[in-house]
């Protein structure tokens, strides 16, 4: 009933479209303001076709919907899907939380390590520099040794 009143309305528009048309092209001849005017009616009669075709088809999928939705509580699956949604938001937070506590943990672990490792560099650091000046203090040592062996030596 519905299509057939839409048909019956879009041959009509097509009609209408046509008969404009053939006048606009009389009128090309001529050049006239009407024709512009015709131009720009005919744009909005378009646009509120579209306009009007969207708001059916969003009207009748909302009915469908509501249809599915009416139908499904009728025969109770749909608290059943709701409840089965509810319990895997549920669990995804609970496992969301836990990959945070677990991530937060692993961060910690990593600090303390870094703090260790920076400590105990520092540490290396120091012996290391107390290291070097007792290997100076060696080295001169030895080099005045020999030097005295040999010029005792050579006094010899």
């Amino acid at each position: 009933m519905e299509q057939d009143e839409q048909k019956k309305g879009r041959k009509e528009g097509r009609k209408e479209e046509e008969e404009e048309e053939e006048e606009e092209e009389e009128e090309k001849r001529r050049g006239s303001r009407r024709r512009r005017r015709r131009r720009r009616r005919r744009r909005r009669r378009r646009k509120r076709r579209k306009e009007k075709r969207r708001r059916r088809r969003r009207r009748r999928r909302k009915e469908k919907k509501k249809r599915k939705v009416e139908e499904e509580e009728k025969t109770g699956r749909r608290r059943r899907r709701r409840r089965r949604r509810r319990r895997r938001r549920k669990e995804k937070k609970k496992s969301e939380e836990e990959e945070e506590e677990e991530e937060e943990e692993k961060r910690r672990r990593r600090r303390r390590k870094e703090k260790k490792k920076s400590e105990v560099e520092e540490e290396e650091e120091r012996k290391g520099r107390r290291r070097r000046r007792r290997r100076r203090r060696r080295r001169r040592r030895r080099r005045r040794r020999r030097r005295r062996r040999k010029v005792e030596i050579k006094e010899n």
